[in-house]
Parts: structure tokens; C-alpha cells; sequence
């Protein structure tokens, strides 16, 4: 090692290599003792989740078919590709190369398989709701603010009088509609780290005898209980969720140019008829930061009527609500992507950060 801190080598430098040439069923790789791998399938291989991957780890997974080819690959949870699925050849002795990059160390158990990013003026999701519960609803969305010091629409729903939860212009959290079309909640803090993804949750049950129980914000796993404004609304009073009325994602859904959504998003969900916890949808890891986590079992016993979870995994069909199309549950919530395409994926996503 030379004085800068620097390694000088010699000869050539060459990492471990894991060859497998009977490679079938679930494979875990062992990420701690190998950097690179060579597999040849001799029947469908489903690469099972890791437990030994280091964040900031890189290298290759060569996959070959045999002589026979055809055989598949599948992924599970904790690897994620670009859209909706990695393609692979299956021509007989086909090779395929597959970087890889460690995003997360081996307490993070779910990555989120997407994110959008909207630009801030024409791009939005819109559908019309079906009746579902109008007192008691969940809203779990991953933000990252990176337009700051205007208003940010995240879900709306209503043409006349509007339920709302968005940042205001002054970076704060803000929320309305659950209290007869005025504002519920403002929060004392603003959010103005355009680098940092946050967990939102906005948790409504009118009909709790505790009026301050009734709307409940949390910001990455923590209720919020200091506000600039806060209106408790009626005991069991309506709101436009859950109403047979439009509702939109990343604008207001009275004026589709109004408080346009300018930053990034990931795992959009929606429980009809239940007021769940942030700890249905995240978790802390070992060093205490909030991160995501599989809202699978919450989404299958609560996504209710009006229920939805967009995980922006299908490039080509950006407002597909997976709870039906992925998990079998219920009715197709899903939403129209209104001036958006493939180019709105991203890469980043909440995990990045843990």
C-alpha cells in the first residue's frame, strides 16, 4: 500500500469466482465469500433472497443454458431489475451477463421494485373510485421533495369539495378535505431535503370517539403532534375518499393544474375501511433508519373496495394496482398514467438510502 492510501498491485488482481455448472431450483448466493458467479442452468433457477450482501458490493452473474436451453430465472424479492422483469436468453448455450450492485446491506429485506418521478406539470394518475368506506381510510406513500417551496400534491380526490394530502408551499405537511373540504392538519415542520427519501402516512377514522385520533400523520415511522393548524373533523363525517368521484395522484383532482407533483415517488397504497400503522409498510434496521417494508400481508387483509398498492414495477403500465393484477385481491384499482412513459421509471428508490 503506498503512503496516499492507495493499492498498488503488481501483477493482475482477480476476485473469487462461485462456478455452479448443474445450477437449478432456489440458489442462494453467498455474496460474503464470492464476488462473482458462474451458473449454468439445467433447469429453472429462482435466485432465493441473500443474507450475506454488503452495501457498495459489485460484480457479475454470468448465467449460461445448457445444451437444452430454455430454462427461466426468476428473482426473488430482494434483487430488482429495470421494469417489470429481467429478460433473459434462452437459446441452448445462450450467456447472459449480469452486473450487479448492492444497494442495501442484509438487514434491508425489501426493495421496492420502482419509483416515478413526475415533472411538476403535466404528469399525473387519475381514476374514478368505486363506493368504499368514506369515514376510516390509509395512505402510505415514499416521497422524495425535490421541489421545494411549492405546493405538492400527493393524493386528492373530489371535484368539488377536495380531500387532500400534499407538502404546502412552504415545505410543510398538509392535509384537508376530512373535515368538510377545510384543513385538518398542518404540520409545524417542513421537509426540505431534496436528497433523503421520507415515508408518508396519513391514517383517517372519523369515527373514533378521540377527536384528535381522527386524522393522524406520521413522517417516517413517528406520528406527528405539533401543527401550525390543526381542525378535528366531525365524529363520523364523509370524506371524498372512497366516494364515487375522481381521485388523482400528483395533482388536485378539482384543477388538474393545481399543487402539480414535482419530485419522486414509490409504493403508492391505499387500505380501504382501516386506519393502519407506518409499521405496515416500513421498518427500522439496525442502524435505526426508517426503510421499506413488504406491505404484502397488510395490503391482502385490508385493502378493502377502494384499496390499491402502486409499486411502479412495469415500465409500460405505471399506474397497475399489483393488489389486484400481482396478489388476486379484489377489484382492478388501478389508475390511467396521464402524460407519462417508460422514461418517468427511476432507479432510485426509498432502499438507495438505507
Amino acid at each position: 500500500m503506498k503512503s496516499s492510501g492507495k493499492v498498488a498491485f503488481a501483477n493482475s488482481a482477480y476476485s473469487s469466482v462461485y462456478v455452479n455448472a448443474t445450477t437449478s431450483g432456489s440458489t442462494v448466493l453467498d455474496f460474503d465469500t464470492y464476488q462473482n458467479f458462474f451458473l449454468t442452468a439445467t433447469g429453472a433457477v429462482t435466485l432465493a433472497n441473500p443474507t450475506t450482501e454488503s452495501i457498495g458490493q459489485s460484480g457479475v452473474i454470468v448465467f449460461a443454458q445448457d445444451g437444452s436451453g430454455g430454462q427461466t430465472l426468476a428473482l426473488g424479492t430482494q434483487y430488482y431489475a429495470p421494469g417489470a422483469a429481467l429478460t433473459i436468453s434462452t437459446a441452448a448455450s445462450a450467456i447472459d451477463i449480469i452486473p450487479y450492485f448492492g444497494v442495501a446491506a442484509g438487514d434491508a429485506v425489501y426493495v421496492p421494485k420502482g419509483a416515478v418521478w413526475l415533472d411538476g406539470s403535466a404528469d399525473y394518475f387519475t381514476r374514478t373510485q368505486v363506493a368504499g368506506n368514506r369515514k376510516t381510510y390509509t395512505l402510505s406513500i415514499w416521497v422524495k421533495h425535490s421541489k421545494l417551496g411549492s405546493a405538492q400534491m400527493f393524493v386528492s380526490a373530489g371535484a368539488t369539495e377536495v380531500d387532500w394530502f400534499k407538502f404546502d408551499s412552504t415545505d410543510a405537511l398538509d392535509i384537508g378535505g376530512v373535515a368538510g373540504g377545510a384543513r385538518a392538519l398542518m404540520s409545524t415542520a417542513l421537509y426540505r431535503d431534496p436528497t433523503a427519501w421520507m415515508h408518508v402516512v396519513l391514517a383517517v377514522n372519523t369515527a373514533d370517539s378521540v377527536a384528535e385520533d381522527r386524522v393522524r400523520a406520521y413522517v417516517n415511522g413517528r406520528q406527528l403532534y405539533d401543527f401550525s393548524t390543526r381542525n378535528n373533523p366531525a365524529q363520523d363525517s364523509e370524506s371524498n375518499t372512497s366516494n364515487t368521484v375522481i381521485q388523482n395522484i400528483g395533482n388536485d383532482s378539482y384543477d388538474s393544474s393545481g399543487s402539480p407533483f414535482g419530485s419522486y415517488m414509490s409504493e403508492v397504497i391505499m387500505l380501504d375501511g382501516y386506519a393502519r400503522p407506518p409499521s405496515d409498510f416500513g421498518t427500522e434496521d439496525s442502524n435505526g433508519v426508517w426503510i421499506p417494508k413488504d406491505p404484502t400481508v397488510s395490503v391482502t387483509a385490508y385493502k378493502g373496495s377502494n384499496g390499491f398498492w402502486l409499486d411502479f414495477a412495469d415500465d409500460t403500465d405505471l399506474g397497475n394496482d399489483v393488489s389486484y393484477s400481482g396478489l388476486s385481491l379484489g377489484t382492478d384499482n388501478s389508475f390511467t398514467a396521464t402524460d407519462m412513459d417508460a422514461a418517468n421509471w427511476t432507479y432510485d428508490r426509498p432502499a438507495d438510502d438505507s
